[in-house]
């Protein structure tokens, strides 16, 4: 839950700058190439209507 207080108190973003903001933090340790890939990934199922952002707790 502090994650999505975080994400929140950060402002407006969009779902995948949001989802990237909360993986960041808790894969503070993700190498740079991994992240470039999981942002690529979801920016793909979002632009195909498959992905609309993590789900709240």
């Amino acid at each position: 839950m502090l994650i999505w207080q975080q994400a929140d108190a950060a402002g407006p973003m969009s779902e995948l700058e949001r989802a990237m903001f909360i993986l960041d933090r808790l894969y503070a340790e993700m190498p740079a190439q991994h992240r470039e890939q999981t942002r690529a990934k979801l920016a793909e199922l979002a632009a195909a209507g498959k992905w609309h952002g993590f789900k709240r707790p």
